[in-house]
């Protein structure tokens, strides 16, 4: 997963693109792609909202296609036991 970024050149990308995807953190390479950077805070809504507990995270700054750096977050998850509702009837 990739968090959305916080320099310059990655701001001023969203920014440009935020009225064409409607949404903010979403951006378009030359040759077309279109990607979607996620706020961490967001990413682990999701994975709480499906069921799974974060046991660890970690950042590293990782080499891009394009021969930049970006931030990578891992999160190491795990599904946790679903609660058991009231017994039918």
């Amino acid at each position: 997963m990739t968090c959305r970024c916080r320099t310059t050149r990655s701001t001023a990308r969203y920014e440009r693109f935020a009225a064409r995807f409607g949404t903010y953190g979403v951006f378009q390479t030359l040759d077309g792609g279109v990607f979607r950077h996620h706020p961490p805070p967001w990413l682990r809504g999701l994975l709480r909202a499906a069921g799974f507990a974060v046991l660890r995270e970690c950042r590293t700054v990782v080499p891009t296609l394009d021969g930049r750096t970006a931030e990578r977050l891992q999160l190491m998850t795990r599904r946790e036991p679903a609660v058991a509702g009231p017994a039918p009837g």
